[in-house]
């Protein structure tokens, strides 16, 4: 098929390679994500209290990791851009940034040493956009079970009181500091 350069595709082509388009919906996200802090105070008095209600701290990471994505993602399209210059026929989005795996998606902007500083959280945060937050269980039943992060067992409904303040590091990381 022939690729016709119509003002959609150039639209559509402009939009995907540009860097900013990328980070103005992180910083969206980021505040969707600020408004819910509070939802996390009372997870945490709860816990205090013998309860376990995650469900708004699973829709928290799932907006912080898809703040974080569109983050990284913009990085990734930064490099792509100063190696490859922008290309003419983009019709659907480059296969590099069609992937919600943080980990993965720090190596593919060259950013390893945080993938392996952050590995636990940032599974985490993959968890809740791939399914934690989204969905009462995972496509597979597999997916429930606990992650690997230096060869410890991860839980997939750990918490921890220092989550907010790593993935406010993590945002600033890509220049976004809340």
């Amino acid at each position: 098929m022939h690729f016709m350069n119509t003002p959609t595709n150039t639209k559509y082509r402009d939009a995907v390679f540009d860097p900013e388009t990328w980070q103005r919906l992180a910083c969206e996200l980021v505040d969707a994500a600020e408004a819910m802090e509070a939802k996390l105070q009372k997870f945490w008095e709860g816990v205090h209290h013998g309860k376990w209600n995650d469900a708004q701290v699973a829709i928290y990471f799932m907006l912080c990791a898809y703040a974080l994505e569109n983050l990284i993602k913009a990085k990734i399209v930064e490099n792509k851009i100063s190696t490859e210059g922008v290309p003419t026929n983009v019709q659907e989005l480059p296969k590099d940034l069609k992937c919600h795996d943080l980990i993965v998606l720090l190596k593919r902007c060259r950013r390893e040493s945080l993938a392996e500083e952050y590995a636990s959280i940032l599974k985490r945060l993959s968890r809740s956009s791939i399914w934690y937050g989204r969905y009462p269980v995972p496509l597979a039943a597999g997916s429930m079970e606990p992650v690997e992060s230096s060869g410890e067992p991860v839980s997939l409904t750990a918490y921890s009181s220092n989550d907010r303040h790593e993935i406010k590091k993590l945002f600033s990381e890509f220049g976004l500091n809340r």
